[in-house]
């Protein structure tokens, strides 16, 4: 058996899920469906911010992330 974590952009997801969902039920299940707004990591960075640790502005961060991340 494997578990697999993976990250997927919104145009890509629908044919995944299409394609998961022709495999047989008993072989495959989706274990965890996790929807990652960047406006929710944005009010993480803003609590970070807010809390005067980091000389960075809020645009530096979130520009730094997306070009980790995205």
């Amino acid at each position: 058996m494997h578990t697999l974590k993976i990250r997927l952009e919104d145009n890509v997801f629908e044919k995944v899920m299409n394609f998961l969902h022709k495999l047989p039920k008993h072989e495959v299940s989706i274990l965890e469906d996790n929807v990652v707004e960047l406006s929710e990591i944005e009010k993480e960075i803003q609590k970070g911010f807010d809390s005067g640790m980091s000389k960075k502005t809020h645009t530096e961060i979130i520009k730094e992330i997306k070009q980790k991340y995205v």
